[in-house]
């Protein structure tokens, strides 16, 4: 079967009249139909390691049919590790961004309330701010603190710290010189290991073999500072690098060693 015949194997969102194994199809959850979609895939196309250009071309042949800004190309880096090992964690700024500007909290008061607020800060607060995020508000990407307010945050590590979102020290989101730190994380996204994996996305389905490349590039150089960060005996390191999209496969990638 052709790679063009594979491409029209899924549910065309436009079309009336589907055949009943394309609603069957349909039905399947995002998990279950990319799963067979890669199986469908490795019989097609053997599922060697392929170079970001092959990869791509074969995830934007998967898209076709969708509107283009709901269809993006994602990164998963799967991780040499073990368990009770602190997961790895940071920050990356990509060379071609793909995100919008993020939203971003900070509980301060008084002088550094303002501060932050010039610095380009949406939500500042001190108490008030805390009561409202124990309420259930989280419409922010990102979280700092100035370390006057680290008392009142206590009671926010149950809420913030599974989201990654908890002001820390060690992080560099705790800090007097908010302003600083709010310039040096601009245009930053944030990843975390989670079940040995770091996934992120990384491009928009038009971006060119090149801007894709370098995005991955620089977040595998960043995750594997992240990994030389943590104290261990442990051999950690890196098992396999996959590209994968909205609606495509995920593919080996060849060429990061």
């Amino acid at each position: 079967m052709s790679l063009l015949s594979f491409v029209l194997q899924r549910p065309a969102p436009l079309r009336k009249w589907i055949c009943p194994s394309c609603r069957s199809y349909a039905k399947r959850s995002t998990v279950d139909r990319k799963a067979l979609k890669e199986k469908e895939f490795s019989q097609h196309v053997p599922l060697k390691s392929l170079t970001v250009s092959e990869a791509a071309r074969y995830l934007r042949a998967a898209e076709i049919g969708y509107p283009c800004h709901s269809s993006a190309i994602s990164l998963d880096v799967r991780l040499r590790t073990e368990k009770g090992v602190a997961p790895v964690r940071g920050s990356v700024k990509l060379p071609h961004s793909i995100a919008s500007k993020p939203k971003v909290c900070v509980f301060a008061t008084g002088k550094h309330a303002q501060v932050a607020l010039k610095a380009g800060a949406d939500f500042v607060g001190g108490e008030e701010l805390v009561e409202k995020v124990k309420g259930g508000f989280l419409d922010f990407d990102k979280c700092y603190a100035h370390p006057d307010m680290l008392s009142l945050l206590k009671p926010l590590g149950k809420i913030l710290g599974p989201k990654g979102l908890m002001p820390s020290a060690k992080r560099g989101t705790v800090t007097i010189n908010l302003v600083h730190a709010l310039r040096v994380a601009e245009g930053k996204i944030d990843f975390r290991e989670k079940g040995g994996h770091v996934r992120m996305k990384i491009a928009k389905i038009d971006f060119r073999d090149s801007q894709i490349q370098e995005n991955v590039q620089v977040i595998i150089e960043n995750v594997r500072a992240g990994q030389e960060k943590i104290d261990t005996k442990v051999n950690l390191g890196i098992e396999e690098i996959s590209l994968t999209s909205t609606n495509g496969p995920g593919i080996p990638l060849v060429g990061f060693s």
